[in-house]
Formats: C-alpha cells, sequence, structure tokens
C-alpha cells in the first residue's frame, strides 16, 4: 500500500494567500533521517508550436525510515514554471530500495562515470518519465558519513556493477512511488 500527499504550486498562486484560497494544506515535514537523495536534472529544445527551452529539475528525497519526498520544477522558457511535490511511503518498495543500497555498498561506490542510457531509463519510462541527461546520487550514511556518486552520458568511465545496480534499484523506486496505486 502506497501513501501520498500531492501538492501542485503554480508561480501564479501568488503565495501562500493564493494557495489557501484554492484549499492546499501545508504539508507535513518528517523529522527522519535522511538516506538517500537524487537529483535530475534534464534540458530538452523543442521546436514550435512551443519553441524554447524546457529544464526540468527533478530531486528525490529518501528517508530511513521509508519517507519520501519527490519535487519536480519545471520551466519552458517564456512560460510560467510549475512545480509538483509529492510525499508519502512506499513500504515494499522501500525494502528493495534500502537492500539494494546494502547490497551494493553505495556508501563505497565512485561515481562521475557513465551509464547505457537504455539502462538507465529502462525503469523511469516505465513511470512514463524521459531517461535524465544527468543525476548525482548522495547516499547518507551513520555519524555524518556520505557518499556522492555523478552519472552522466557525458562521463569517459563506465560505471561499476555496483553504481549501475544501484541506479537501477532508484529508477525501480521512483516508477513504484511516482505510478499511482493499483486499485
Amino acid at each position: 500500500m502506497t501513501k501520498r500527499t500531492v501538492a501542485f504550486i503554480l508561480s501564479v498562486l501568488g503565495g501562500s494567500v493564493g494557495a489557501q484560497r484554492l484549499g492546499c494544506a501545508q504539508m507535513p515535514v518528517t523529522t527522519g533521517t535522511a538516506l538517500l537523495e537524487v537529483r535530475t536534472i534534464t534540458r530538452t529544445v523543442s521546436f514550435c508550436p512551443t519553441c524554447g527551452e524546457t529544464y526540468k529539475s527533478d530531486t528525490l528525497l529518501v528517508y530511513t525510515n521509508g519517507f519520501t519526498v519527490h519535487s519536480l520544477v519545471i520551466n519552458t522558457q517564456g512560460q510560467p514554471f510549475a512545480a509538483f511535490v509529492l510525499q508519502g511511503q512506499s513500504p515494499a518498495a522501500f525494502a528493495t530500495l534500502a537492500q539494494a543500497l546494502q547490497s551494493n555498498q553505495a556508501g563505497l561506490q565512485s561515481g562521475d562515470c557513465s551509464v547505457d542510457p537504455i539502462t538507465v531509463a529502462s525503469s523511469l519510462q516505465a513511470a512514463g518519465m524521459p531517461a535524465p541527461a544527468a543525476k548525482q546520487i548522495i547516499w547518507y550514511g551513520r555519524h555524518g558519513r556520505m557518499n556522492s556518486i555523478a552519472i552522466g552520458d557525458s562521463f569517459t568511465v563506465e560505471c561499476t556493477d555496483g553504481v549501475k545496480n544501484i541506479s537501477l534499484a532508484i529508477g525501480a523506486y521512483e516508477a513504484a512511488f511516482l505510478l499511482p496505486p493499483a486499485s
């Protein structure tokens, strides 16, 4: 069972007063400890009728108790920006992700590497999302330990199997978390 709360934030709301008029509630904040943060930036150039560049900034923050916050900001040149926040829990998907992080030793992996775009995209495309051009994975360990792994198609060194497995596990978690629950 996946529990979620969705909030849509539009630049035209004019702050919290506009949000209150639309009946938006303040979202609860967890006091848990962060386990994983994934930042993705995608830039696409499109031609008419919607000419311009579109930037998508996507952040996934997963806490040690399984609570997850996913935010997406979309900005197309000449258009108002849109931001979306999704928060909740997906216990089964979280258990699989936590196991993958542990078995692939997320704290010991090194980054600045490339992964076959098809491998990275496979689970993201299942959720209807494009493959990212660059992804930064930040793993948070105990006692302030952390490890940052950068993955992108511009790096010349191929990622290790451990990093590939972690990337696939994150993609599968995102897909499970973002897809609507089966009814």
